[in-house]
């Protein structure tokens, strides 16, 4: 059990660390980046999934605002308003039907992995908000090396469940190879099955056509310093098995996993980045 103290010391570090964000909203973000393909941008990805014939979840750019401003909301928040404006009309007006959920081009806000992560992937309006001031978006939107970023809207995917949890896979890219696929939840463990391993082939498929088709280079500019070759493909692109086809769809993407900074290793936590880990 988590006594008083340590309960304190983690509210203390993470009101410190909050004051430090209020602190850099000031001021713009941490990486300008330059041309070449962005792995935290969603319309990069799907662009790259429709080129390579890769199944994807839909989605609708909604609104666009330039990464600075977004960043600068606490002390000039007149420069974001026709963002928010622009959220609001495209979320009552959507075009796509059903459920539908709202990102930024870099990632989903707190409140979706909040709820997917805790089991709870049934739709909730909570899912229709968008809202920079959570210590996720923030970050995230931080780094991300772009000049404009997006809202995104998309629909809410019945997913195929294990235990509550969606069955998704992480598929980590590095140097233009697949060197792992992971069951993206280490809260829970997917069994070794047929359809499960038919479902690893998939996602690996799908990632060899990605790789095949981007020949970019990567827009990392954190990484820039890395022994990494970002002239090559280095990324981590995710799939969800969505309950109609039960087949995997791209979900998102993201950079690649790195010993200082990058994507979560999923499965592979505390393991070395190869085969295939279904659980930790």
């Amino acid at each position: 059990m988590t006594n008083k103290s340590t309960i304190a010391a983690m509210v203390a570090a993470q009101t410190e660390a909050m004051a430090e964000r209020r602190k850099a909203r000031g001021c713009l973000r941490a990486y300008k980046g330059w041309p070449g393909f962005t792995t935290t941008e969603l319309g990069d990805w799907i662009d790259l999934c429709k080129e390579a014939d890769v199944p994807y979840v839909d989605a609708v750019k909604i609104a666009t605002a330039k990464t600075d401003d977004l960043l600068q909301f606490d002390s000039k928040p007149e420069l974001i308003i026709p963002f928010f404006k622009a959220v609001e009309t495209g979320i009552s007006s959507r075009t796509i039907k059903g459920p539908c959920m709202v990102r930024w081009s870099c990632c989903s806000c707190m409140t979706v992995k909040s709820r997917v992560c805790n089991g709870r992937h049934d739709w909730h309006p909570d899912l229709l908000q968008l809202d920079i001031d959570d210590m996720r978006a923030f970050d995230i939107i931080f780094e991300h090396p772009a000049e404009f970023i997006h809202a995104w809207l998309r629909p809410w995917i019945k997913p195929v469940k294990q235990d509550d949890y969606p069955i998704e896979f992480r598929v980590f890219v590095r140097d233009n190879q697949v060197q792992g696929i992971s069951n993206y939840y280490p809260q829970m463990a997917l069994p070794d099955t047929r359809e499960v391993q038919d479902w690893v082939d998939v996602c690996r498929a799908y990632a060899e056509s990605l790789i095949e088709t981007q020949k970019q280079p990567m827009n990392l500019p954190m990484l820039e310093k890395s022994p990494l070759d970002l002239s090559m493909n280095q990324w981590t692109v995710d799939f969800i098995v969505e309950a109609k086809s039960r087949m995997p769809l791209f979900l998102e993407g993201g950079p690649p996993n790195t010993p200082v900074w990058g994507a979560h290793p999923c499965c592979f936590e505390g393991k070395k980045i190869e085969g295939v880990a279904l659980e930790l």
